[in-house]
């Protein structure tokens, strides 16, 4: 039933659009003979140095002029929607597609910082005193300079295992002597 009500309803728009159509540019080609009637009248009217006898026309031109416009506006609508659609979704998608290949590094950088904060990877990782690049907890050595990972300074104070260079604890801020 709803499809039968959905037919109709299209129905009744596509004889309207068609009406308006029809009646828009015809509104508006009235107003613009009623126009120039009234404009021949009131210039001839200087000629003969009378009055002009059609002057209220101008009046009467002007809303069928605009009622005209509107209608055929309203006839056009979806025609003219449907045409700027189709001119601007290209140029948006090419928008869209060239901001997106401009942030890909900083979007990657972002997820891959929100992977590893909710993942809790970076706090596991051993960080290499030389370079300062992040390796796996059980490494020995970076993966990047090859530098020593072991941490073989432990605290007196609260058992912390640091790295063997450590001046200070990492865990309670304990003062190793030098």
């Amino acid at each position: 039933m709803k499809g039968v009500r959905d037919m109709s309803v299209s129905g009744k728009n596509s004889s309207m659009r068609s009406i308006l159509r029809v009646a828009g540019p015809l509104l508006i080609f009235i107003g613009v003979v009623i126009l120039i009637i009234a404009m021949v009248d009131f210039f001839s009217a200087f000629g003969s140095f009378g009055q002009p006898n059609k002057f209220y026309l101008f009046f009467l031109a002007i809303p069928f002029i605009f009622l005209g416009a509107i209608a055929t506006s309203y006839g056009f609508m979806g025609a003219v929607a449907r045409y700027k659609a189709n001119e601007l979704a290209p140029v948006a998608k090419d928008t869209i597609n060239y901001m997106a290949e401009g942030t890909k590094d900083g979007v990657k950088t972002i997820a891959r910082s929100i992977k590893e904060g909710i993942s809790g990877s970076e706090e596991s990782k051993v960080v290499c005193q030389k370079c300062g690049t992040g390796n796996a907890p059980d490494s020995r050595f970076c993966k990047n300079c090859g530098a020593t990972l072991r941490k073989d300074k432990k605290c007196p104070d609260c058992g912390e295992q640091n790295d063997s260079d450590a001046r200070f604890c990492d865990n309670c801020g304990f003062k190793f002597p030098v």
